[in-house]
């Protein structure tokens, strides 16, 4: 009955998410002026007002049912903000018209094979998953997925769009270009590392605490997405370089490679170790497209893999110490909260204690 009920949630929040895609279909084209004349503080403001309402609202439901629809939920509030607020922000109003119908479509061709792609990618694991396991695993793993990757929805993605019209204007001088875009990746690693080695590190008690204990499944899943989401965020502001040079049919073999990796590892991964199994596959999957997204960004640019260790090394190193010390910190927690029973902790403890009453004598 359990697994009857997550696999009904599980088609409940499918339909929402579509329903939310849909949704955003309507949002007034006309903001996409604010990039193009690179009025970020327009981008921004607007962005910033969606964000708050979208986490006002899944805070609240969050508050209020202590289930995972607070995400569901709260995701469809955003795309209903999102359509009004376009509105409200750009006094631009469309119309139908089909007149530059020929230079769309050859512009954006690339685009939609690309989408068309990482959509099959991305939702690979939920057939698979499916598949194999059944509805009460695919809603454990979705549900991780869709926390763990935060990072990459939510703070760097408006990133993103907000440097493309820049990297547009300066396209044509490749050492601007290049400094912009590892500037950029720099921002990104130092928003986005803290934040997924943050929500790796808590997510045995934020878990329980958002969505109960009948979720506690899903922190193992959340532990290992996190990273994957974070290398996501990573990587994806490449594809907006490719974009200002022109070269958007290197997206859709960048996601060709994807697809062509992650189909076969999520079916090896979930048969042989079920959802943990298909975790583990995406965070290596996400490993794997790394140098391949560099080899790339290689071609067009000549970026060396040295000059971006050079703005990633600081951030990494800083968020593995602040996982570190989230991680003991919440782990005493929840040994205090217990009542600090004779166990794992209790042996560590001991030996610590005994560690630096050496070092006193």
């Amino acid at each position: 009955m359990r697994t009857a009920g997550r696999g009904r949630g599980v088609s409940r929040r499918s339909f929402l998410r579509r329903l939310a895609t849909w949704i955003r279909g309507f949002e007034n084209v006309g903001v996409v002026a604010f990039r193009k004349e690179l009025e970020l503080n327009r981008e921004f403001q607007l962005l910033l007002t969606k964000r708050i309402g979208v986490f006002l609202a899944t805070i609240s439901i969050a508050l209020a049912t202590r289930t995972y629809w607070a995400l569901v939920l709260g995701t469809l509030a955003g795309s209903v903000s999102g359509v009004v607020l376009s509105y409200l922000f750009h006094p631009f109003r469309p119309r139908f018209d089909l007149t530059a119908r020929g230079e769309l479509l050859h512009f954006s061709k690339w685009i939609v094979f690309n989408n068309v792609i990482n959509t099959f990618a991305t939702r690979a694991a939920d057939l698979v998953i499916g598949k194999s396991l059944g509805p009460g695993p695919l809603g454990l793993f979705n549900l991780a997925y869709e926390i763990s990757h935060l990072p990459s929805t939510e703070l760097s993605a408006p990133i993103n769009r907000a440097v493309y019209p820049g990297y547009a204007k300066v396209a044509s001088d490749q050492s601007r270009l290049t400094a912009q875009f590892l500037d950029v990746l720099g921002l990104t690693a130092l928003l986005t590392t803290p934040v997924a080695f943050g929500i790796a590190s808590i997510a045995p008690l934020l878990v329980p605490l958002l969505l109960g204990a009948a979720w506690r499944e899903a922190v193992p899943l959340i532990e290992i997405l996190a990273l994957s989401g974070l290398l996501v965020s990573l990587r994806s502001n490449a594809g907006y370089v490719f974009l200002a040079l022109g070269r958007a049919e290197l997206l859709t073999v960048i996601a060709g490679v994807r697809f062509a990796v992650v189909v076969p590892a999520l079916v090896v991964g979930t048969i042989y170790f079920g959802v943990k199994g298909a975790a583990w596959t995406i965070f290596g999957v996400s490993i794997v497209m790394l140098p391949v997204v560099d080899y790339f960004m290689h071609r067009v640019l000549r970026i060396r893999w040295a000059e971006q260790g050079r703005v990633l090394w600081r951030p990494a190193v800083s968020a593995v110490v602040l996982g570190i010390a989230s991680y003991v910190s919440f782990t005493g927690l929840l040994w205090a909260v217990s009542g600090f029973p004779r166990s794992a902790e209790a042996r560590v403890a001991t030996a610590l204690r005994s560690f630096l009453g050496r070092l006193r004598g």
